[in-house]
């Protein structure tokens, strides 16, 4: 039998069934294991690049500041960007319509389909965490921030949301992959990943809304010693409002196909 086959989850129940059927698919039409092997060294250089930027702006303090957003936003090529291909097949071969018609919401649909991007993006920040935080920052702070993960990782779901969002807009491929480089580069700039927020008010209001920010903060004041689980809240209130936005997304294209018969906005 091979791994595809053991995937396949045949008489399981369909919320277990769903995601080995989303991982067989992974494996065999995204190169997955290909990309699993790649996967590790992304995440150590891009958190190191992180960290060295906040190095660069403010010494020392910057250095430790900026660790704790590189373990989170490791998992940002996967958790915000990789997820939109979670509806890629159905829109090239036009099945989106199936999805449509099925018992279950799309919405839900779609996000049983995730779980190796949440996967990979868990992996990220782990790898991050243990890997290029002792070489850069020292095991110390490595440690601490590692058993942080579980905060951070209420991060990766808004990311994980918000890449839903971008991959429910019903734009083509390559209006995918511009618009979830743009959200990166977002994140980066306004959710304190590097800086802390404050330096620019405009950027400041947006970081509000973006994935990462609260559970950075969270994090931070955990260092500190504070327990910040109103941050956490929020982190999970951006969440919930970027699944209504890809929610949103979904019934727009549904009323669209209803009436033009079209199941894409390229």
């Amino acid at each position: 039998m091979t791994w595809s086959d053991r995937l396949a989850g045949r008489d399981l129940p369909f919320l277990v069934q769903m995601p080995l059927l989303a991982t067989r698919d992974y494996v065999i039409n995204r190169s997955g294991w290909v990309a699993a092997w790649s996967m590790p060294i992304r995440a150590v250089f891009q958190a190191a690049f992180v960290i060295l930027a906040g190095q660069f702006y403010a010494g020392t303090a910057g250095r430790d500041y900026a660790f704790v957003g590189a373990v989170a936003f490791a998992a940002s090529p996967w958790a915000l960007g990789a997820v939109s291909d979670a509806m890629l097949e159905d829109r090239n071969q036009g099945t989106i319509y199936r999805l449509r018609l099925g018992r279950l919401p799309m919405l839900v649909l779609v996000a049983l389909r995730t779980p190796p991007y949440l996967v990979q993006g868990l992996v990220a920040m782990v790898l991050g965490a243990l890997i290029a935080g002792p070489v850069l920052v020292g095991t110390e702070l490595s440690l601490r921030v590692a058993l942080l993960l579980p905060i951070l990782a209420t991060g990766l779901l808004s990311m994980l949301c918000m890449g839903l969002a971008i991959g429910s807009t019903g734009g083509s491929p390559r209006t995918d992959i511009l618009l979830s480089n743009l959200a990166q580069y977002l994140v980066l700039l306004a959710a304190g990943v590097i800086l802390p927020p404050g330096r620019l008010p405009l950027l400041d209001t947006v970081g509000q809304f973006l994935p990462l920010r609260h559970a950075l903060a969270a994090a931070h004041g955990w260092l500190a010693g504070r327990h910040e689980w109103t941050q956490i809240g929020l982190e999970l209130l951006v969440a919930a409002g970027w699944l209504a936005v890809a929610s949103g997304c979904l019934a727009v294209q549904a009323l669209l196909a209803r009436r033009y018969g079209l199941d894409d906005l390229s």
